[in-house]
């Protein structure tokens, strides 16, 4: 898993790991809701000012490579490693990651 290590000076709760399995329990209840199987991509994952940040698409997508079934507008999850909660990025989020290098697009 490509996973971007936090500053040696944060102090954080949960490990990268443990993140990972929150942000997997995270879509699992999205994915339920929305009647569609999504996936996580770890090789997209880093960790910037104590939150851990991992993107996802369609399970069909990622299996396939079929552009028509790839995700689109869907905002990388966020797990706060200091007290685990998770949720979606914002859209000024997204952009600051990028413009940091950490998220292509």
């Amino acid at each position: 898993m490509a996973v971007l290590q936090a500053d040696e000076n944060e102090m954080n709760v949960l490990s990268n790991e443990d993140a990972l399995v929150r942000a997997q329990s995270f879509l699992s209840q999205q994915g339920e809701q929305w009647a569609r199987e999504f996936r996580l991509m770890p090789e997209t994952s880093f960790v910037h000012e104590g939150v851990f940040v991992i993107q996802f698409d369609s399970a069909k997508f990622l299996e396939t490579g079929n552009s028509d079934d790839r995700l689109g507008g869907n905002m990388p999850i966020k797990v706060d490693l200091s007290d685990g909660s998770c949720s979606f990025s914002t859209l000024k989020e997204v952009y600051s990651f990028r413009q940091l290098g950490l998220i292509e697009g």
